[in-house]
C-alpha cells in the first residue's frame, strides 16, 4: 500500500491526528496557531478550522460523538457541533466545577 496525501495544509505545529469515525473527518491541532482542524478524506475539500482561542494539548472522541479538548491550565472543554458545549477548569488545586 502506498501512503496518499488526503489532506494538504500548512500548519506550524500540527500534532494529534484523530480520525473521527461517526463524522467522516479526521481532526488535528496546530499548537502553535491555536487552532484545530478538520478535513474530510476527499480531495475535492479544504480543511477546515474547527476552533481558535486556546493551545488545546490532546482530545478525544466520547460515545456521543463529541471531542473532549484538553487545553491549558487544566481546562477541559466538550466540543460538539462546532461549540463548546460545557466546560469545566481545575485550577490551583481547586475545582470550580465537578468533574
Amino acid at each position: 500500500m502506498e501512503p496518499e496525501l488526503i489532506v494538504n495544509h500548512e500548519c506550524e505545529c500540527g500534532e494529534n491526528p484523530l480520525w473521527h469515525p461517526l463524522e467522516k473527518k479526521l481532526y488535528w491541532v496546530d499548537i502553535n496557531k491555536r487552532k484545530g482542524y478538520f478535513g474530510t478524506i476527499r480531495p475535492t475539500e479544504r480543511a477546515r478550522c474547527a476552533y481558535e482561542d486556546v493551545p488545546v494539548g490532546g482530545f478525544t472522541i466520547q460515545q456521543d460523538g463529541a471531542l473532549l479538548l484538553f487545553r491549558t491550565r487544566g481546562e477541559v472543554v466538550i466540543w460538539k457541533n462546532g461549540k463548546n458545549k460545557d466546560s469545566h477548569q481545575r485550577a490551583a488545586g481547586r475545582t470550580r466545577a465537578p468533574l
